[in-house]
C-alpha cells in the first residue's frame, strides 16, 4: 500500500507555569492508505498535539509532514 501522511522528527514544546511539557519529542508517523489507525494513551500523552500539528493546525512545531509525498508543513 502506499503512505499518503507521513510526519517526520516532530517536536512541539508546551510552555506552563511549572515548565516546560515536551508533547512531542521526535515523533515519526506512517499512515498507509486503505487502513484504519487510532491514537490511544492516557490523558496529556500528545494524541491532540499529534493531529492538530499533522493537519498544520498547530503553530511552532518543528518537523516535516508530507501528504501524498508533497511537503506541506516544515518548520526548523
Amino acid at each position: 500500500m502506499s503512505i499518503i501522511l507521513q510526519a517526520e522528527k516532530l517536536y512541539k514544546e508546551y510552555k506552563t507555569s511549572s515548565g516546560a511539557v515536551n508533547a512531542l519529542n521526535g515523533v515519526d508517523l506512517s499512515i498507509e492508505k486503505g487502513l484504519f489507525y487510532a491514537i490511544i494513551g492516557r490523558s496529556g500523552s500528545g494524541k491532540s498535539t499529534l493531529l492538530r500539528t499533522v493537519t498544520s493546525q498547530l503553530p511552532e512545531i518543528h518537523g516535516t509532514v508530507f501528504l501524498s509525498e508533497k511537503r506541506i508543513q516544515e518548520i526548523e
